[in-house]
């Protein structure tokens, strides 16, 4: 089986960030609505939370002492978590197209959202792993987190816009 070739894989995470940046440049400025409002916001989060908790946690109740799980419950579990994360990103989409006025705009708000919330689900999976390995505890790797943190719920806030979208292109509240 052939790999992935390395420089394609940096050149799409490249374009990806260019992407994002762009898109929350574009929320940033109230020419798209990124999250309508908070629950719009909760909704997104979901996607990243259900694989943690429901996936993680119902994986971690019910394993037996020697840490493993039986195969029927490890199923039931994986299809829950697929169930409520599907739910999730079909509404993120939903509310992107149906916020933005437009099906495009909205199926690419949409996209974004989910990519970047499965993104960090991976993303924070490998670096709590990597805390719990105690080669790599230190204060410095903890404060880091919390920075990270603080920035995505700073950059949340900010791209809560659904109100100053629709005021700024005279919309209807919907």
């Amino acid at each position: 089986m052939d790999t992935l070739d390395p420089d394609l894989v940096k050149l799409f995470f490249i374009l990806l960030g260019v992407i994002f940046v762009g898109t929350v440049i574009a929320g940033a400025t109230n020419k798209v609505v990124i999250f309508f409002n908070w629950s719009d916001l909760i909704n997104t989060i979901m996607i990243f939370l259900c694989p943690l908790v429901i996936g993680g946690g119902g994986m971690a109740i019910f394993q037996d002492q020697n840490g493993e799980i039986n195969e029927t419950t490890e199923t039931i579990i994986i299809v829950l978590t697929a169930i409520t994360t599907a739910f999730f990103i079909i509404k993120s989409f939903v509310l992107s197209i149906k916020y933005n006025k437009s099906l495009l705009v909205g199926l690419f708000i949409g996209l974004m959202k989910t990519v970047v919330a499965i993104l960090g689900v991976l993303i924070l999976i490998g670096y709590v792993n990597k805390l719990l390995d105690d080669e790599h505890k230190s204060i410095g790797t903890w404060i880091f987190l919390v920075l990270i943190l603080g920035f995505f719920v700073w950059l949340g806030k900010k791209l809560v816009n659904g109100q100053s979208v629709y005021s700024e292109k005279n919309w209807a509240l919907p």
